[in-house]
């Protein structure tokens, strides 16, 4: 591992662990999860998840959130781990996985 990589670990690590500090100090730590686990629940137990159709949907529209908000994606990223901004465009790079899947979903 070159001396980049080794700091590029270290920052990474040194990012988690302040934001594992921060959420155990914040509203985070204590955020009521039960509704949102409900609603999805809800919505799965319906069957349309099951839909080829749906699913083409709901990740375009993952796609479409994740462009439209690609600075405060950025941002966030970074300001939980540091580093360039280069940083965040690394963490978009799930846009790559989300043209794979909806390319291969049919035959999947």
């Amino acid at each position: 591992m070159s001396s980049q990589q080794v700091s590029n670990v270290a920052s990474t690590e040194r990012g988690f662990a302040a934001t594992r500090a921060q959420d155990d100090s914040n509203a985070a730590a204590t955020f009521d999860y039960s509704n949102i686990v409900r609603d999805l629940n809800r919505t799965f137990n319906t069957g349309k998840t099951r839909s080829v159709k749906w699913r083409r949907q709901q990740l375009e529209k993952l796609r479409e959130g994740l462009l439209a908000h690609h600075e405060e994606v950025t941002a966030a990223v970074r300001a939980d781990h540091g580093g360039p901004k280069l940083r965040g465009a690394v963490e978009l790079s799930c846009c790559d996985e989300i043209n794979f899947t909806l390319k291969h979903l049919d035959s999947w």
